[in-house]
């Protein structure tokens, strides 16, 4: 098990803004870097389908989610629906509401770390979520680890396939 905090050292000249810390490795760290942190502002959404997507872990690479981000006209955020499910967006995991419950899609993208938490807090609840479900749900929520509060988005700002 890798303790990250033993491995890095946070830069002096930060200032007390919000960074997210990068790091690229393969059998060993190659790059670390920290970047300001400046949330998406996302109020539109635009469903996108791609059934061969892998994005299991976190990859440097981010060719395939560039393509169906582009897809996404005057959206600010798409939503990727794989194999007839519902998954992620390009920058989070999702949520739902129907007002009582909250819901996440069975089979996400990425297991993120927040999702995983939230899970394990039993605060959400994983379900089989497709397009046609979605007038079950009153908004959506995008979540990771960078978003503590997560914007709700009417699930009407969700352009269909």
């Amino acid at each position: 098990e890798v303790n990250l905090a033993d491995l890095l050292t946070i830069p002096a000249t930060l200032d007390d803004s919000v960074y997210r810390c990068r790091v690229e490795y393969a059998e060993e760290i190659l790059q670390v870097t920290f970047l300001p942190y400046l949330p998406r502002q996302v109020k539109k959404i635009k469903m996108v389908e791609d059934n061969t997507i892998d994005y299991s872990y976190k990859y440097a690479c981010r060719d395939r989610l560039d393509k169906l981000f582009s897809l996404r006209g005057d959206c600010d955020e798409i939503l990727i629906v794989k194999n007839g499910l519902i998954t992620d967006t390009s920058i989070a995991n999702v949520v739902f509401t129907d007002g009582c419950e909250w819901y996440t899609p069975v089979c996400p993208l990425l297991n993120g770390t927040h999702r995983r938490r939230l899970l394990d807090q039993k605060k959400i609840i994983e379900k089989k979520i497709t397009p046609a479900d979605l007038f079950h749900y009153t908004h959506i929520g995008l979540i990771n680890a960078m978003l503590e509060d997560f914007p709700l988005i009417p699930v009407s700002q969700i352009e269909p396939l």
